[in-house]
């Protein structure tokens, strides 16, 4: 009988797996945008260690910054440790009464919210830690008052909206050097963001994060319309005085349509546009530190190739080559 070679076969597991063209390999993997938390964790660890605790009172006194230069205050009260008040300090409050805040703050918080703030505050919540519910969804809700004070102009848009009537622009100035205007449209409103970037790589980085929103509605069914202008000003804004514009200044705009203004999807939608600007900006960071660790991975990988490519030293005799290439010892 003739004798057979054996066949070598991979198991399973060490069998080779062919590789993905090179067109596949060479296009960059698809990254979700990082999303910052809208209540102040802060704040919200304060209150729900002070309520769960309240057999023990403490005194408690926390100052603390937000996004958009807001400042909270949690304190116990002067004369009864088992009251606790949180109060937030913003730019724009006086800008915001026209708007209905306070009427806002009262709808969402009942008679925790005080008619009398903290003093250099602009809001205050007075909560009996005693009494208080010990359940996530109230810190949390405490914990967002800022939310509540800066989307009173959103509520007011869109309750116009609601009942048909006209509403002039509306600008808050919640930045120091930003602003923020609510342009009525029809039956939707145009959010746009006055964006003041202090690094000039911030501005590239801008312009590719919101092209991808722009991409993003011919994949997404009944995304907003998103648009950028560097150095010039949105159409909405033309018979606006005193705006400025530069190499360092960009106007974005949100179009929100009736679907995003919806009863059901009105909270999501407005609390997406108040986080919008610090979304932008936090991924821009994150992007350039991204970007800076694989700078400082690619120097490391050839160093090691330098060092790989040095010659070893021979010690003893030094060893001369000639042109051909035979080495001889010098004496």
């Amino acid at each position: 009988r003739a004798s057979r070679t054996p066949t070598l076969r991979h198991p399973p597991l060490l069998q080779r797996r062919a590789r993905p063209p090179a067109s596949l390999r060479s296009q960059p993997r698809a990254v979700a945008m990082l999303l910052l938390e809208l209540p102040n964790r802060i704040v919200q660890e304060t209150v729900q260690a002070r309520i769960e605790n309240a057999d023990r009172p403490e005194a408690v006194d926390v100052t603390c910054a937000d996004f958009d230069g807001v400042t909270f205050h949690v304190s116990t009260d002067a004369d009864d440790k088992n009251v606790l008040l949180v109060s937030v300090s913003t730019r724009c409050f006086q800008e915001l009464e026209k708007y209905g805040v306070k009427d806002r703050l009262k709808k969402v918080y009942g008679p925790l919210y005080q008619a009398e703030a903290e003093p250099s505050y602009d809001a205050t919540l007075k909560i009996d830690v005693t009494k208080a519910p010990k359940e996530a969804g109230f810190y949390r809700k405490v914990a967002m008052l800022k939310r509540h004070v800066l989307a009173a102009p959103f509520y007011h848009v869109a309750d116009a909206i609601d009942k048909k009537q006209k509403t002039d622009l509306i600008e808050i100035r919640y930045r120091a050097d930003e602003s923020l205007y609510l342009h009525c449209e029809g039956t939707g409103i145009v959010c746009i963001f006055c964006v003041c970037f202090n690094d000039p790589d911030d501005v590239l980085f801008a312009k590719v994060f919101l092209s991808e929103f722009a991409d993003a509605r011919k994949t997404i069914r009944g995304a907003p319309t998103v648009k950028y202008l560097h150095k010039e000003l949105p159409h909405e804004l033309q018979n606006v005085s005193g705006l400025r514009t530069g190499d360092n200044i960009g106007y974005v705009s949100v179009a929100l349509f009736p679907e995003h203004l919806h009863p059901q999807k009105r909270d999501r939608t407005i609390s997406q546009m108040l986080m919008f600007r610090n979304q932008l900006m936090f991924n821009i960071k994150v992007a350039k530190a991204h970007l800076h660790d694989r700078m400082r991975k690619r120097v490391v990988t050839l160093l090691q190739v330098l060092n790989r490519a040095k010659q070893p030293k021979v010690e003893g005799e030094k060893q001369a080559k000639t042109m051909s290439g035979k080495t001889f010892v010098r004496k």
